[in-house]
């Protein structure tokens, strides 16, 4: 797909329950660690769609539809490829000499520290074509027990919800199809685990990733799906080893949140990429059983 949408007057707010505590920032001294911390943008950001099993290894989406109108070869039809239900024919992102990333700064109770990433004319065809469009955010949040000894988190315990709150219609979108695409995706610092969020009802219950160039590999993803739009997902571990929080006299223990378009999803297609997506707010919870 060689359209972008974009997200305009998105808002994410993270809060912490049971004796955790967040912030914006890592150091123990940096700004007030309390029980919410946030992240917002002053500007629209233009999104084209990606996809992802792990939050790591990032692919370009294309359309499966013709090659012309996915950027890829020389615009005729032949680089058409039949697929799978449901995948897509994608380009690997490039490596790491040819991201770019545009960073804001954090300020503590203000703002987490964001990241955009772009893939500009390195890796794949398709990715000559770009404009500089992002292909997914990045912030960071950090937390810490309120207590002062370390707590190690049992594997499993460390849990998150997530809510995204429509804040208004936009008269300029199109059709709320692609809200339905929307993906917020969170990993702890020192954890293996990749937890994948779609918080727009209507979501895929599950889709296959692409994981080559030609389409014919693929994985499974199914998302922590919300049951409406406005409702909490339900709350779901994000770490499969024990972590450990650390005391409120220490720095914290960064927790990443990524915000993308999955291009895999079946409501993210080529008509729906014209326009600039309704405003949204992204709320996320984080708890601890081993706090009670």
């Amino acid at each position: 797909m060689n359209k972008s949408v974009e997200v305009k007057g998105m808002q994410l707010k993270a809060e912490a329950k049971k004796g955790i505590l967040i912030n914006e920032m890592a150091g123990a001294s940096d700004g007030t660690w309390s029980a919410e911390a946030l992240a917002g943008q002053s500007s629209a950001i233009a999104l084209r769609p990606a996809l992802t099993l792990d939050l790591t290894n990032w692919w370009h989406t294309n359309c499966k539809i013709t090659s012309n109108e996915s950027g890829a070869g020389t615009g005729d039809t032949t680089n058409t490829v039949a697929l799978d239900t449901g995948v897509y024919y994608s380009d690997i992102m490039p490596d790491a000499t040819g991201i770019t990333a545009a960073d804001t700064t954090a300020i503590a109770d203000t703002n987490a520290a964001r990241t955009v990433y772009y893939s500009d004319g390195v890796g794949g065809n398709a990715n000559t074509h770009d404009d500089g469009e992002g292909y997914y955010i990045l912030y960071k949040y950090y937390i810490k027990t309120s207590g002062n000894t370390a707590l190690n988190v049992t594997a499993g315990n460390l849990k998150a919800v997530v809510k995204a709150t429509k804040i208004n219609n936009d008269t300029e979108n199109i059709s709320t199809d692609l809200d339905k695409a929307m993906r917020v995706g969170i990993k702890v610092s020192g954890d293996t685990k990749t937890t994948i969020f779609a918080p727009c009802d209507g979501a895929d219950g599950g889709y296959n990733v692409t994981q080559n160039v030609g389409g014919t590999a693929h994985s499974a993803v199914t998302p922590v799906r919300a049951t409406a739009t406005g409702t909490a997902t339900d709350a779901t571990s994000i770490n499969t080893a024990t972590v450990t929080l650390p005391a409120v006299t220490a720095s914290g223990l960064e927790v990443d949140v990524y915000v993308w378009f999955e291009g895999d999803d079946t409501n993210c297609k080529s008509y729906n990429l014209t326009a600039i997506l309704d405003s949204y707010q992204i709320d996320i919870v984080f708890s601890d059983a081993d706090l009670g």
